[in-house]
């Protein structure tokens, strides 16, 4: 899937039917300029991504949990020129299933080293792959401007608090 005139970077090994039809669907819309349902912080932190990196997730047609995560790993191809998202259907490619030790789907690589299996969020994902991501959280911390209170406890005293303090 690619925009006119772009090499593409989202690729469909197998059959994009069952839960796994939504992402083939969502792919062909952001390419063609529909916009995702994510936050600008987050939108500007996948173009912000100082990788070139190839993405296979490999996945089951009846998985419920993998369309989140190909659909995210797609976002991010989509959104950034340096990556590349290819949905697997392991039941197509047996061999490589085997070669790699699949065990469970969502199972995703990264430029053939496995980073991660099971549900992910797109945000989860963004924030393993933004290696300095830590200091840019530190960094908007320290560019609010200091507490007068600090308010510890979500309980009934804790709401109590936070409302006196707020008046």
């Amino acid at each position: 899937v690619a925009k006119a005139g772009e090499q593409p970077r989202v690729f469909f090994a197998g059959l994009p039917m069952g839960h796994e039809f939504t992402s083939l669907i969502l792919a062909l819309l952001q390419v063609s300029g529909y916009a995702p349902k994510v936050s600008d912080e987050v939108l500007n932190q996948i173009k912000g991504l100082n990788l070139k990196a190839n993405f296979d997730v490999f996945v089951s047609l009846s998985c419920h949990n993998c369309p989140d995560v190909v659909q995210a790993l797609n976002l991010i191809a989509i959104y950034n020129p340096n990556t590349t998202a290819t949905m697997i259907d392991g039941s197509f490619f047996q061999d490589e299933v085997e070669q790699r030790k699949i065990m469970a789907v969502p199972m995703v690589f990264q430029d053939n080293e496995h980073i991660g299996q099971g549900r992910m969020t797109l945000e989860e994902i963004v924030a393993k792959l933004d290696t300095n991501s830590a200091e840019k959280d530190a960094a908007a911390l320290n560019a609010k401007d200091a507490f007068d209170v600090l308010v510890i406890g979500g309980g009934p005293a804790g709401a109590t608090a936070a409302i006196y303090a707020a008046r």
